[in-house]
């Protein structure tokens, strides 16, 4: 990557086009972020230069036998993330640090017996992380808290000479995406979104199919997250402490990751393409109101929230290329919750190119509308396997009928998709 003259405006650059194109309806501005984000982010981040041009270079870390790892919230997804990590070859786990002593304790036990040494633990506030990042000898510092720390603790880390990985999402203010960028060219580190949906076998072999050249070229794209997540906001632990704060102050789509990444590794974002204009609207607010009067007795503190995240939000892009990509959360449907996760970015994506025009071989061609063509689909989903029917066209059908539902029961007594 070579630096020019583009490179020395790219901070006004993207400022221009989120104040214009609506990167504020993504949740991406302080205004709507939580005081806590801006208030921890301000405290740990040192003054930043102009971020000049970008590097000649791309970073590339020497390999490394042996990760030693920093893990920063053990709650139920650090948890989990730990029991993944103790099974990598290579890993190993040296301090922990959590707000909840138990929590760190419960780790502690879970690294020694897995027949590794006993991990430092950290638990004296909720910024004892700084003090693992500065007294730890670390490779890597890897966290899954909640949203607002995310920022501040990939930026402890790199500025104590660590690699850095987060939960998603990285960041939710533009000033933040820039510290992240800066402290990484600056201190030489990486800084990873974990988006584990890019790395999924059916969206792996989807990805894989794009690059054979299978779909052709590739000029328009769907996605979504289609969760009712309002039990898991409302629960008097994990997610529920602090998640559904955010619908409070903040409207847009603040968890686009697992439907947008898929797809932007499809369409060569950053790649050879990037996203250029944005537009993004949410309807009105109504689920997670309409859950706490459901769900809790009158005069009870959760029937007395208000909330301004929409119940639906519909974003579109367009890239630099002309290309195309509409995605929807809903993050309070109350219908077809099981089959939500099929909606995700790559079955959409090319079930709905499909229906585009595409050259191959110097012919022009077109493979028909939408729903004729899934409706040829020979792949019908039966529980959680997937089978193919007798004379089944091939590997495209098996890709595009993910999307589209039936509406009876298979004869084994499986829901209607």
């Amino acid at each position: 990557m070579t630096a020019n003259s583009d490179d020395l405006d790219r901070r006004d650059a993207l400022k221009l086009i989120a104040g214009g194109l609506g990167l504020a309806a993504l949740g991406g501005t302080a205004a709507c972020a939580p005081a806590t984000s801006t208030a921890s982010s301000s405290a740990l981040a040192q003054p930043r230069p102009s971020p000049g041009p970008a590097p000649e270079r791309f970073l590339a870390a020497p390999p490394m036998d042996t990760v030693r790892i920093g893990f920063v919230g053990v709650g139920g997804q650090g948890t989990a993330h730990v029991h993944n990590l103790l099974r990598v070859e290579g890993c190993v786990i040296k301090a922990v640090d959590d707000i909840v002593p138990e929590k760190v304790t419960k780790t502690q036990d879970l690294v020694e017996q897995a027949g590794f040494p006993r991990p430092t633990g950290y638990s004296r506030g909720p910024t004892d992380f700084v003090r693992m990042c500065e007294q730890e000898e670390l490779d890597l510092v890897f966290n899954a808290t909640p949203w607002e720390w995310h920022v501040p603790i990939c930026l402890a880390a790199m500025r104590n000479g660590k690699h850095t990985a987060t939960e998603v999402p990285a960041a939710y203010t533009v000033d933040d995406c820039w510290a992240l960028v800066e402290h990484a060219e600056r201190y030489g580190k990486h800084c990873v979104m974990m988006e584990n949906c890019n790395y999924g076998r059916m969206e792996m072999m989807v990805f894989n199919m794009v690059r054979q050249g299978v779909f052709g070229e590739i000029l328009h794209a769907e996605g979504g997250y289609l969760h009712d997540l309002r039990s898991v906001k409302f629960s008097p632990e994990g997610e529920g402490l602090w998640r559904r704060a955010h619908a409070m102050k903040r409207n847009g789509n603040l968890y686009p990751t697992h439907g947008l990444g898929p797809v932007a590794n499809c369409m060569d974002v950053n790649r050879g393409d990037r996203f250029a204009t944005l537009v993004s609207m949410s309807s009105p607010s109504r689920g997670l109101e309409l859950y706490a009067r459901e769900h809790f007795a009158d005069g009870s503190p959760q029937r007395q929230e208000r909330y301004v995240l929409g119940d639906v939000n519909w974003s579109l892009i367009m890239t630099a290329n002309g290309r195309t990509i509409a995605w929807a959360t809903i993050p309070t449907c109350r219908a077809r919750t099981a089959e939500c996760t099929w909606s995700r970015a790559p079955a959409v994506c090319f079930r709905a190119t499909r229906t585009a025009s595409t050259s191959k071989g110097g012919a022009s061609r077109t493979t028909g509308s939408q729903r004729r063509h899934t409706s040829r689909s020979s792949i019908t989903r039966c529980g959680s396997k997937w089978k193919r029917r007798a004379g089944a066209p091939g590997m495209a059908a098996w890709t595009t009928s993910r999307t589209i539902g039936s509406s009876s029961a298979c004869a084994k007594g499986c829901p209607p998709t």
